[in-house]
This record gives C-alpha cells, sequence and structure tokens, in this order.
C-alpha cells in the first residue's frame, strides 16, 4: 500500500515521526477479466514532538481486472492487465474520492496509470518509460 501514497507529501513530514500500518495489495496468479480482487487500505499517522498532526487512511475497493489489454509504451510492449478500482482518502476533516486503472504485467509491474475525479475529469496519470535490466 506505500506505492499508492504521494511521495511529495511525506517529504512534507521530514524529521517527524510516521507511523504507517496496511494492508499488502495482492495480485493472484491466473487473472482473468472480471475477477474481483481483495480491498485493501493503509493508516498513516504523523506526530511531531508526541502531537498528532495527521491521521489518513488510504483505501482501495471495488478491485477488478477490467480487461486484458497490450499497452506500448517508450519502454517496450507488454500483455497487461487492467484493474479498476476507487480510492478514498480519509482525515480528520476531509474525504476525497476517486477512481483509478493501472495496467500491470507479470515480471514488470505497472506500465500504465491513470486517476479520475468524481466527474471522471483525468487527474494524474503515470506511464512506464524505461526499464533498466
Amino acid at each position: 500500500m506505500k506505492d499508492y501514497i504521494d511521495k511529495s507529501m511525506l517529504d512534507a513530514y521530514k524529521g517527524m515521526e510516521i507511523t504507517m500500518k496496511g494492508d499488502n495489495v495482492s495480485f493472484p496468479s491466473g487473472l482473468k477479466q472480471g475477477d474481483k480482487l481483495n480491498d485493501a487500505s493503509i493508516n498513516i499517522i504523523v506526530k511531531n514532538q508526541g502531537m498528532v498532526l495527521s491521521n489518513m487512511t488510504i483505501t482501495l475497493s471495488n478491485r477488478i481486472v477490467a480487461a486484458g489489454e497490450e499497452i506500448t509504451t517508450a519502454a517496450g510492449t507488454f500483455d497487461c492487465f487492467k484493474i479498476t478500482y476507487d480510492v478514498q482518502t480519509k482525515t480528520r476533516i476531509m474525504t476525497i474520492n476517486t477512481r483509478s486503472a493501472e495496467w500491470i504485467s507479470a515480471g514488470t509491474g505497472i506500465v500504465k496509470s491513470e486517476s479520475y475525479d468524481k466527474t471522471g475529469k483525468l487527474l494524474s496519470y503515470s506511464v512506464l518509460t524505461k526499464l533498466k535490466q
């Protein structure tokens, strides 16, 4: 689950005590279109001198193998499974709900990802551009 945390957010808490407890995001072997995958979550607590500054929970739910697709990027062409899921980021003062998709290739990992707001507007994306052997 730590891979689903924005690294720049953690940089803001440099030098503070950060506690993370969460689930492993699993991708069982033999994936096929229509498979439902386990939900997962992580809780992040940030403290400074014993005072809690932030308490956030990120939950991935409704994880589904939407399709098998071939994805071509600057790093090559990959046989992928498209995994779609809902993301809920909850703090003491707000809750943000987004929808995401990841194209995952066995032996490589995430080749492409996209994140959308509740209206379907693209918020962010990433694409694998280089592999080191």
